[in-house]
């Protein structure tokens, strides 16, 4: 009985029918599809090939999405946008974020800084307490002006007299809103968050893309996750 040549093999039907497979896997494979009267180098290395190809194909898809990723939620100087409100929050209130606020309706922006209090003391531990800020200057490293708090319950207030903007003040109202929203689990059609391109709680660049949609990177998400 006849059998079919290896090199016969169609690439793009190999990546398909390899992808996740061992090279002993695909060895195996091919021994059984093409008989044993072949010669075990010539299967060995059709197996190699199938397999190198099915990475380069698994990794050229992967850059593929990365890039379709960048180009929608990515913006040319590494801000990030957040799309669902529980991922929001969490980056929110990692203790060392900057997030900027949009309005898709009107185009209004504002950015705040939201950070927990300095330690009084080494391995004081985070109680959840949050200051609010709202960028007021060209310098969005330091031109900040206190204007509320987050309680551990997760309630905002505003600062009263201590704080350097009003309460009716856009920016305060607009933070008081969103956050309310954000609250309860609800992230508006009518509003966008973007984060600085930076870790919310450690204040590293952020580089991969389930790092970007959250705001956090890897290490500080699964801090928080695990209640730290």
């Amino acid at each position: 009985m006849a059998t079919t040549p290896i090199d016969a093999v169609s690439l793009a039907a190999a990546r398909k029918r390899y992808e996740g497979m061992t090279l002993e896997q695909i060895f195996e494979d091919l021994d059984d599809r093409n008989g044993p009267t072949q010669d075990p180098r010539s299967r060995m290395d059709m197996a190699q090939t199938i397999r190198d190809e099915t990475l380069k194909n698994q990794a050229r898809a992967a850059m593929e999405n990365d890039q379709e990723f960048r180009a929608e939620y990515v913006r040319p100087d590494g801000q990030g946008q957040i799309t669902d409100a529980v991922h929001a929050r969490a980056f929110m209130l990692a203790g060392r974020c900057t997030v900027t606020l949009v309005s898709k309706r009107t185009g209004t922006r504002f950015t705040f800084r939201i950070s927990k209090p300095r330690p009084k003391f080494e391995g004081e531990v985070d109680n959840g307490f949050r200051f609010v800020s709202v960028l007021n200057g060209p310098d969005n490293t330091s031109q900040y002006a206190y204007f509320g708090f987050i309680r551990p319950n997760g309630i905002f207030f505003h600062g009263g007299a201590k704080a350097k903007v009003r309460e009716d003040a856009p920016s305060s109202k607009a933070f008081a809103w969103a956050w309310q929203k954000l609250a309860s689990g609800v992230l508006p059609d009518s509003m966008e968050i973007w984060h600085s391109g930076r870790c919310g709680r450690c204040g590293r660049r952020l580089t991969v893309p389930s790092s970007i949609a959250s705001g956090l990177g890897p290490e500080c998400a699964g801090i928080l996750e695990g209640g730290l």
